[in-house]
C-alpha cells in the first residue's frame, strides 16, 4: 500500500510540475511576443516619421521648382502643395496603422500564449488529482483484497469485493489466488 502511495505521489508532483513549466513557458513566449510588439511598434513610428521627412524634403523641391520659374505660392500651385502634403501625411498613417495592426496581432498572440500555458497548468492539477485519487483507490482495493480486509473468498476462487464505505460492495472481477 505505502509503495502504491509513494508511486502515486510522485506521478502526481511529476505531473503537476510539467504544468508549472507549461504555464513559465507561456509567460515566457507571452513576454517574447509582447517585446517584439514594441519593436513592430517602434519600426512603424520611425518609418512614417521618414515618410514625414521625405515630404518635407519634396515639398521643398516643389517650393523652389515653383520659386525659379517666377511663380507664386497661390492658387493651382498652392492646391498641389496641398494635395502633396495630404498624399504624403495618408501614406504615413497607413505605414503607422499598419504596423500597431502588426503589434495588436503578436500581443494577443502573447496573451494566448499565455492563456494555454496557465489551461496547461490547470489541466495538470486536474489529472494529478485524478490520477492520484485513483491510484490510491486501486491501492487501496488491493491492499483490502489481499490483506484479508476484503470480502470476496480465497479459497473459493470468486471475484473479490471490498466494502469502500457505502452500502454496495465493488466487484473487482479479478478471481483471488490461492
Amino acid at each position: 500500500m505505502e509503495l502504491a502511495l509513494a508511486g502515486a505521489g510522485l506521478s502526481a508532483l511529476a505531473t503537476l510540475e510539467e504544468g508549472k513549466q507549461a504555464a513559465k513557458l507561456g509567460k515566457i513566449q507571452r513576454n517574447q511576443l509582447f517585446a517584439e510588439a514594441e519593436a513592430v511598434k517602434q519600426t512603424g513610428r520611425t518609418e512614417s516619421r521618414e515618410k514625414r521627412k521625405e515630404a518635407r524634403r519634396f515639398q521643398g523641391r516643389q517650393l523652389a521648382a515653383i520659386g525659379a520659374q517666377g511663380g507664386t505660392v497661390s492658387g493651382s500651385n498652392l492646391a498641389i502643395l496641398a494635395k502633396t502634403a495630404g498624399e504624403f501625411e495618408a501614406d504615413a498613417s497607413i505605414i503607422q496603422r499598419n504596423f500597431a495592426l502588426q503589434a495588436t496581432q503578436l500581443q494577443n498572440r502573447g496573451i494566448l500564449a499565455k492563456f494555454r500555458g496557465d489551461l496547461a497548468r490547470r489541466n495538470a492539477r486536474m489529472r494529478a488529482l485524478a490520477g492520484f485519487g485513483k491510484n490510491v483507490g486501486t491501492g487501496f482495493l488491493l491492499a483490502n483484497q489481499f490483506g484479508g480486509g476484503g470480502g470476496g473468498g480465497a479459497s473459493t476462487g470468486t471475484p473479490a469485493s471490498t466494502n469502500i464505505g457505502t452500502s454496495q460492495s465493488v466487484q473487482l472481477g479479478i478471481p483471488l489466488r490461492r
